[in-house]
């Protein structure tokens, strides 16, 4: 591994941390709140997969790991500056009437963290 991807994993696991304690502070409605940030680059696929990459594999290595919707943050967090990027959180009705939720991260109407396959959320936010 060489010192670049070395790199983002550190930077992939301060963010997932972050965003962990966080949350645990303040209520998600500030992680929500608009921000002036400027959108102007254009990620490339490689970009994209690399981030998403290194948040997986941290998220996967680390006890307790962290749920969907620190990664979907943490993931919007680490391409701020691209356009399209957009975080959505869902929720699903079983046939027990119990809900569950999930949060996940598009890049032009394509998910690129948080997909679900055996269930289907009903988007409630999208946070672009």
């Amino acid at each position: 591994m060489g010192w670049r991807k070395a790199g983002l994993l550190v930077k992939a696991f301060s963010v997932l941390l972050a965003y962990k304690s966080a949350l645990f502070v303040f209520p998600f409605r500030y992680f929500i709140t608009p921000h002036s940030t400027v959108r102007t680059n254009k990620p490339s696929v490689g970009q994209l997969n690399e981030v998403v990459w290194a948040v997986q594999v941290v998220s996967r290595r680390v006890p307790f790991g962290f749920t969907c919707l620190v990664q979907a943050l943490s993931v919007r967090w680490l391409l701020r500056s691209h356009p399209a990027i957009e975080l959505k959180i869902g929720v699903h009705k079983s046939e027990t009437g119990q809900f569950t939720a999930h949060a996940w991260v598009e890049h032009n109407q394509q998910i690129i963290i948080g997909e679900q396959s055996d269930q289907a959320f009903t988007p409630i936010l999208t946070w672009t």
